[in-house]
Protein backbone atom coordinates (compact mmCIF):
# COMPACT_ATOMS: atom_id res chain seq x y z
CA UNK A 1 0.00 0.00 0.00
CA UNK A 2 1.50 3.09 -0.88
CA UNK A 3 1.85 6.05 1.67
CA UNK A 4 -0.81 8.21 -0.02
CA UNK A 5 -2.99 5.55 0.27
CA UNK A 6 -2.29 4.59 4.00
CA UNK A 7 -2.66 8.53 5.17
CA UNK A 8 -6.08 8.34 3.17
CA UNK A 9 -7.10 4.92 4.93
CA UNK A 10 -5.74 6.64 8.47
CA UNK A 11 -7.39 10.16 8.38
CA UNK A 12 -11.00 8.44 6.65
CA UNK A 13 -11.51 8.36 10.31
CA UNK A 14 -11.11 11.97 11.00
CA UNK A 15 -14.69 13.09 9.33
CA UNK A 16 -14.54 16.19 8.48
CA UNK A 17 -18.40 16.71 9.70
CA UNK A 18 -16.20 16.50 13.11
CA UNK A 19 -14.74 19.17 12.67
CA UNK A 20 -17.54 21.74 12.42
CA UNK A 21 -18.99 23.63 14.64
CA UNK A 22 -22.63 24.79 14.39
CA UNK A 23 -23.32 28.73 15.28
CA UNK A 24 -27.00 29.85 15.27
CA UNK A 25 -27.73 26.52 12.98
CA UNK A 26 -25.06 27.62 10.55
CA UNK A 27 -22.11 24.86 9.91
CA UNK A 28 -19.01 26.74 10.10
CA UNK A 29 -15.45 24.32 9.98
CA UNK A 30 -13.50 24.32 12.79
CA UNK A 31 -10.50 26.83 12.52
CA UNK A 32 -8.18 24.11 13.56
CA UNK A 33 -8.88 22.17 10.40
CA UNK A 34 -9.41 25.26 8.03
CA UNK A 35 -6.11 26.81 9.34
CA UNK A 36 -4.09 24.11 10.05
CA UNK A 37 -4.98 20.60 8.50
CA UNK A 38 -6.03 21.71 5.11
CA UNK A 39 -2.41 23.80 4.74
CA UNK A 40 -0.89 20.48 5.71
CA UNK A 41 -2.85 18.93 3.01
CA UNK A 42 -2.02 21.68 0.17
CA UNK A 43 1.65 21.61 0.72
CA UNK A 44 1.33 17.18 0.54
CA UNK A 45 -0.47 17.56 -2.69
CA UNK A 46 1.76 20.44 -3.47
CA UNK A 47 4.64 18.03 -3.69
CA UNK A 48 3.24 15.04 -4.66
CA UNK A 49 2.02 16.91 -8.31
CA UNK A 50 5.26 18.48 -8.34
CA UNK A 51 7.84 16.68 -6.24
CA UNK A 52 11.20 18.87 -5.33
CA UNK A 53 9.16 22.11 -5.86
CA UNK A 54 9.48 24.98 -3.23
CA UNK A 55 7.63 25.08 0.19
CA UNK A 56 9.98 26.83 1.86
CA UNK A 57 7.83 29.89 2.66
CA UNK A 58 4.28 27.15 3.29
CA UNK A 59 5.77 25.50 5.72
CA UNK A 60 7.17 28.29 7.38
CA UNK A 61 4.05 29.76 7.13
CA UNK A 62 2.37 26.90 8.61
CA UNK A 63 4.82 26.89 11.24
CA UNK A 64 3.82 30.40 12.19
CA UNK A 65 0.08 29.84 12.20
CA UNK A 66 0.66 26.44 14.37
CA UNK A 67 2.63 28.81 16.69
CA UNK A 68 0.00 31.53 16.87
CA UNK A 69 -2.49 28.95 17.36
CA UNK A 70 -0.91 26.84 20.27
CA UNK A 71 -0.04 30.67 22.05
CA UNK A 72 -3.69 31.37 21.84
CA UNK A 73 -4.68 27.81 23.03
CA UNK A 74 -2.29 27.92 25.82
CA UNK A 75 -3.30 31.13 27.24
CA UNK A 76 -6.85 30.06 27.04
CA UNK A 77 -6.43 27.20 28.88
CA UNK A 78 -4.03 28.85 31.92
CA UNK A 79 -7.35 30.49 32.82
CA UNK A 80 -9.61 27.23 33.46
CA UNK A 81 -9.35 24.94 35.91
CA UNK A 82 -9.02 22.74 33.47
CA UNK A 83 -8.05 19.03 34.86
CA UNK A 84 -5.74 17.98 31.69
CA UNK A 85 -4.08 21.21 31.44
CA UNK A 86 -0.48 19.58 31.89
CA UNK A 87 -0.97 16.86 29.47
CA UNK A 88 -2.49 19.00 26.60
CA UNK A 89 0.42 21.52 27.08
CA UNK A 90 2.72 18.66 26.85
CA UNK A 91 1.48 17.65 24.01
CA UNK A 92 1.36 21.30 22.67
CA UNK A 93 5.15 20.97 23.13
CA UNK A 94 5.53 17.90 21.52
CA UNK A 95 4.03 19.55 18.29
CA UNK A 96 5.62 22.80 18.47
CA UNK A 97 9.09 21.04 18.46
CA UNK A 98 8.20 18.34 15.28
CA UNK A 99 7.02 21.24 13.42
CA UNK A 100 9.92 23.46 14.50
CA UNK A 101 12.19 20.63 13.75
CA UNK A 102 10.82 20.36 10.27
CA UNK A 103 10.74 24.26 9.62
CA UNK A 104 14.57 23.71 10.42
CA UNK A 105 15.01 20.96 8.00
CA UNK A 106 12.91 23.06 5.37
CA UNK A 107 15.43 26.03 5.70
CA UNK A 108 17.98 24.05 5.64
CA UNK A 109 17.57 21.43 2.72
CA UNK A 110 15.21 23.65 1.43
CA UNK A 111 13.14 20.94 0.69
CA UNK A 112 10.66 18.50 2.48
CA UNK A 113 9.98 15.37 2.30
CA UNK A 114 5.65 14.32 2.10
CA UNK A 115 6.15 11.39 4.79
CA UNK A 116 7.57 14.18 7.53
CA UNK A 117 4.49 16.54 6.62
CA UNK A 118 2.27 13.14 6.87
CA UNK A 119 3.59 12.87 10.34
CA UNK A 120 2.62 16.62 11.60
CA UNK A 121 -0.92 15.82 10.10
CA UNK A 122 -1.05 12.51 12.04
CA UNK A 123 0.07 14.28 15.56
CA UNK A 124 -2.85 16.95 14.54
CA UNK A 125 -5.08 15.10 13.83
CA UNK A 126 -4.61 12.88 16.81
CA UNK A 127 -4.57 15.92 19.67
CA UNK A 128 -7.71 17.83 18.09
CA UNK A 129 -9.76 14.35 18.32
CA UNK A 130 -8.13 13.59 22.13
CA UNK A 131 -6.75 16.45 23.57
CA UNK A 132 -9.29 19.20 22.13
CA UNK A 133 -11.98 17.33 22.46
CA UNK A 134 -11.57 16.25 25.78
CA UNK A 135 -11.16 20.36 26.80
CA UNK A 136 -14.80 20.95 24.69
CA UNK A 137 -16.10 18.31 26.86
CA UNK A 138 -14.72 20.02 30.01
CA UNK A 139 -16.19 23.13 28.64
CA UNK A 140 -19.48 21.96 27.70
CA UNK A 141 -19.83 20.58 31.44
Amino acid sequence: MSAYAKREKFYSGFDMEESCIYVDNKKIQDSRYSNIICKIDAIIDRLRDNPGCGVVSDVYDLFKTMTQHLIKENTFINMLDFPFARQHFENHSEIYSTVADLCFKCIIKQMVDPAELDNVRSIWVKHICHHDRLLEKYLLS
